[in-house]
């Protein structure tokens, strides 16, 4: 048998190979995309336990549909509600302690006297949200939405508001000590008698902020940017 016809023959047996190679390779990436999705849902047990209990602490309700809900007082401390959305529920009281709320929809909800202690809200959607008396020290709400909020009396010792943004938001009398403010957006944000001290404003722009009776101890200005001009009173 010649080389030629031999390697002919093989032919065949080399290009089925191949085609079950690629085969096998995309029927693991369609069950791919068909899973993954189902693995980062809300548990439907924990989904049902929440809707039947209003309690579910250290619960999975990632991606969960909560929107308009009655969920006064309701037990979220622990839980996972990544990407969830609850738009126009109402959660006056609720407890997010520790919760992971990272991108979690809250436009328009009732979020009055909640607690979000040290959550996790980074990129979290909370545009025209009723935040009165929230308490939420230590909370992350990095690249947060906070357009329009309401957060009197809030407070927001501690809090990460890296580059949120506070267009139009209402913190009047809530405590900010503490709390990183770098590349925020305060454009029209009113901070009517909010407790400001010690923070550090270096290039900030407050150029249009409401700053009426608002406490300033210690306070760092530098190239910050205030209602009475640029503010360089501590730059080094």
């Amino acid at each position: 048998m010649s080389d030629t016809y031999a390697l002919g023959r093989r032919e065949p047996g080399v290009h089925r190979m191949r085609l079950k190679r690629i085969f096998t390779v995309t029927v693991f990436s369609v069950l791919t995309c068909l899973v993954s999705p189902l693995t980062e849902a809300a548990d439907p047990k924990d989904l049902a336990t929440l809707l039947s209990t209003n309690s579910c602490p250290n619960c999975d309700l990632r991606e969960a549909d909560l929107r308009g809900l009655n969920l006064i007082g309701a037990d979220f401390s622990g839980a996972f509600l990544e990407n969830a959305s609850l738009e126009h529920a109402n959660l006056w009281k609720a407890n997010f302690t520790g919760a992971n709320l990272r991108k979690t929809r809250f436009v328009a909800a009732n979020l009055r006297n909640t607690n979000f202690s040290g959550a996790n809200l980074q990129g979290a959607l909370l545009r025209g949200a009723n935040l009165k008396f929230t308490n939420a020290p230590g909370a992350n709400f990095t690249n947060a939405d906070l357009r329009s909020v309401n957060l009197l009396n809030a407070n927001l010792q501690e809090v990460n508001l890296v580059e949120a943004d506070l267009t139009g938001a209402y913190i009047g009398r809530a405590d900010l000590r503490r709390s990183v403010l770098t590349e925020a957006n305060f454009d029209g944000t009113i901070l009517i008698e909010a407790n400001l001290d010690g923070l550090d404003l270096t290039d900030i722009d407050l150029s249009s902020v409401e700053l009426r009776n608002a406490s300033l101890k210690g306070t760092i200005f530098c190239r910050t940017l205030t209602p009475w001009g640029q503010d360089d009173r501590d730059c080094q």
